[in-house]
């Protein structure tokens, strides 16, 4: 989760992004009326920019900024146009403070300039303020844009959701970003969702978000893991686990983690599922590891699916040179009545035994042997374990036998 929690969210929402063009005309309207004098000055400014003129661009704005003629509104509108060319140009110059001073400036008459002037110019210094790092007073500029504007943008939720989430005021954050996310879902306002939710531990809500995130970007793993942590988080275990199945159906899990998911759902009583995971598992990573098809093996025998349990129980008694494996293979073939698989098993095990223990086996050999009927073999083992430990159980299954010839 800490990788989560150093991701600067604000970084998310600077990434790519202004909404202001630098390359646009600084004035689209004539939002008051100008004198011809006005008019020509601020050709000359904005030739100036074009021109890439700087020392007359910078004499020029800075008069216009500083000291404009006529009305109040004309002057207020003057400085603002003036303020947002000197901002251009100082930001291409890599000055971008000297730029918001002159737009803070301009604001400073905000009251005189018409809505959309002050609007344009508001959202440029709040660029700015961004560019230099300064969050707490993008947030303030975009607050004071806000009121005047009737239908903010998507992308300007998004943004305050971002700059709230930077000054840590998270649960403020909370609605602008689902608000944004309402609208469109994009990869990094996702993320910042998870980011806000994960700092006021509304763990159900981060998952959400995350699970979004997983549907636009499936190919990422980080993601699922990510997800499956949050949704631990918020208690829905069962849920984890098959967020985690669907990364392992998808190549997202390492060997390790495949076989932790199998071992959560044999304890979760999901044998199916825990065998299903381990046989995916050694399809993908062809992997003959011993403790695997053991842990193969028991989640097949918990299932009682009997032909994939007898297969995995014969892998594994070809690749494990434990002789347990062979004798739990053994024992179950001979509980489900398999008894010409039992006696392979078994037979080669009967050498290493010491005496008591292979007359006891040999003694289930031999009744593996009755019950396929092939009485000659049973009666002459029989007749060897008369002479061993087992010479009582013995001589019943041969008067048994006695008793079937008669």
């Amino acid at each position: 989760m800490s990788r989560l929690h150093k991701r600067t969210p604000l970084a998310l929402a600077l990434t790519g992004w202004l909404a202001l063009s630098l390359s646009s005309p600084v004035v689209a309207a004539e939002p008051v009326s100008l004198t011809p004098r006005q008019y020509e000055q601020l050709n000359r400014l904005t030739q100036a920019l074009q021109e890439e003129q700087g020392e007359t661009l910078v004499q020029l704005g800075t008069r216009l900024l500083e000291q404009p003629s006529g009305q109040e509104a004309q002057q207020a509108f003057l400085r603002a146009y003036a303020a947002r060319i000197l901002a251009q140009w100082y930001q291409q110059q890599g000055e971008t403070a000297l730029g918001l001073s002159a737009l803070e400036q301009a604001l400073s008459h905000a009251s005189l300039l018409d809505a959309e002037t002050r609007q344009a110019t508001r959202w440029f210094a709040l660029q700015l303020h961004l560019e230099l790092g300064q969050y707490a007073q993008a947030l303030g500029h975009l607050e004071d844009w806000w009121q005047e504007e009737e239908q903010p943008s998507a992308e300007a939720y998004y943004l305050r959701a971002a700059l709230l989430a930077q000054v840590e005021r998270w649960v403020e954050a909370q609605p602008d970003i689902v608000h944004a996310l309402g609208v469109q879902e994009r990869p990094s306002w996702l993320t910042l969702a998870v980011v806000i939710f994960q700092r006021t531990e509304d763990w159900a809500a981060a998952a959400y978000w995350q699970q979004k995130r997983v549907e636009l970007s499936p190919e990422q793993s980080e993601l699922w893991l990510q997800l499956v942590q949050l949704q631990r988080l918020a208690g829905a275990e069962r849920q984890a686990l098959v967020t985690l199945e669907l990364a392992q159906r998808q190549g997202h899990l390492s060997a390790a983690q495949q076989e932790e998911l199998a071992r959560r759902l044999l304890v979760d009583q999901q044998a199916l599922r825990a065998a299903q995971v381990l046989e995916r598992m050694l399809e993908q990573t062809g992997s003959l590891e011993v403790d695997v098809l053991r842990l193969t093996a028991q989640a097949w025998m918990q299932t009682r699916a009997h032909e994939p349990t007898a297969i995995a129980l014969q892998r594994l008694a070809a690749h494990s040179s434990a002789r347990r494996d062979q004798q739990l293979a053994g024992d179950w073939m001979f509980r489900q009545g398999r008894w010409q698989e039992a006696i392979a098993l078994w037979q080669p095990l009967v050498d290493q035994l010491e005496p008591r223990a292979a007359a006891r086996l040999q003694l289930l050999i031999a009744h593996a042997l009755v019950e396929q009927e092939d009485y000659a073999a049973a009666r002459r083992l029989l007749q060897e374990l008369m002479a061993t430990s087992e010479e009582e159980q013995a001589r019943q299954w041969l008067n048994y036998l006695n008793a079937l010839d008669a």
